[in-house]
């Protein structure tokens, strides 16, 4: 523990300890002070070397990342802890870490347990935060697994800056938030649904052809009907 200038005791390692003996109802547990001189500097590298085993998960790498560049310069970074994390010094992959580590804890905490990829992650990092939560939101509201979040939330992301517009305005669509409200179908409905309306949004001449053509479908079939159809579908080959 090191004790700040305002008294407040703040964790230097054992966050995690600490929570479970809160949980387990412990009234108080024996700790270790550090100076309250020490730089943050030296306390970010004593919390980094005990935690390096969690440093795979890519949220954990992401907040990390963004805390060492609050704290460092990018010569020490790139010399004492990327080739740890094995992160490049150069190139795409420490900027797109340092997006992610600025999104919000329910984001983060859905690219650790898997339920969004990095790149979806990255995708809501574009995002100005009202709007990345209503989408993140909206995707948890459809039941969507990682691939199908992934895919809803980039065409969302594509038809707001093809119509020049928020996603939130595709959100709060009649047709999108009567999606979810209709309960009377299952969630992979409920998706199909609204992926058949992001289409529509993005090919509306198509959409209308594909209207026509099923109505199509539907009087030819009502003018065959479904005994001679079956007929049809059962006279045998004349080979």
């Amino acid at each position: 523990m090191q004790e700040k200038s305002t008294g407040s005791l703040i964790p230097v390692l054992g966050r995690r300890r600490l929570k479970a003996a809160s949980e387990l109802g412990m009234a108080s547990v024996e700790s270790s002070m550090v100076p309250a001189s020490m730089p943050e500097q030296d306390g970010f590298r004593i919390a980094f070397w005990d935690n390096v085993h969690r440093l795979s998960d890519p949220a954990c790498a992401a907040i990390v990342v963004k805390r060492l560049l609050e704290l460092f310069s990018r010569e020490s970074i790139a010399k004492e802890f990327l080739p740890v994390l094995g992160v490049p010094p150069r190139g795409p992959r420490l900027e797109y870490l340092k997006a992610l580590g600025g999104l919000e804890e329910t984001i983060l905490q859905a690219l650790s347990l898997g339920h969004i990829y990095e790149k979806t992650a990255l995708l809501l990092s574009q995002l100005q935060p009202q709007e990345r939560m209503a989408l993140f939101a909206f995707s948890e509201e459809l039941g969507l697994n990682a691939n199908k979040k992934a895919e809803i939330i980039e065409r969302l992301i594509d038809l707001s800056v093809f119509y020049s517009m928020l996603v939130l305005e595709f959100i709060e669509t009649k047709e999108a938030q009567a999606v979810l409200a209709d309960q009377d179908i299952s969630v992979p409905e409920r998706a199909s649904r609204f992926r058949d309306f992001l289409r529509s949004c993005k090919f509306p001449e198509l959409a209308i052809k594909e209207v026509e053509f099923r109505r199509w479908c539907e009087t030819l079939r009502d003018l065959i009907g479904y005994p001679c159809a079956r007929h049809l579908h059962s006279r045998p080959s004349s080979a």
